[in-house]
């Protein structure tokens, strides 16, 4: 899902696709095709970065120290 703010009215709109016609504002009805998408769940699960994962020996040592 990919969200967008219009400048003009100040409207959240929100798409799957950016392929095809205008991506017009709800709201307003106006063009808003020139901006930018943005994150439409920003938060902690907002980060897809992939992250370090813990070596195999880390995760023995870990469980034997309970």
């Amino acid at each position: 899902m990919l969200k967008k703010v219009c400048p003009y009215c100040g409207s959240a709109s929100f798409s799957s696709t950016t392929l095809g016609d205008p991506w017009l504002c709800p709201r307003c009805q106006k063009d808003i095709s020139h901006v930018p998408v943005e994150n439409p769940n920003p938060g902690p699960m907002a980060d897809l970065s992939p992250k370090p994962e813990k070596s195999w020996m880390t995760t023995i040592k870990g469980f034997f120290k309970s």
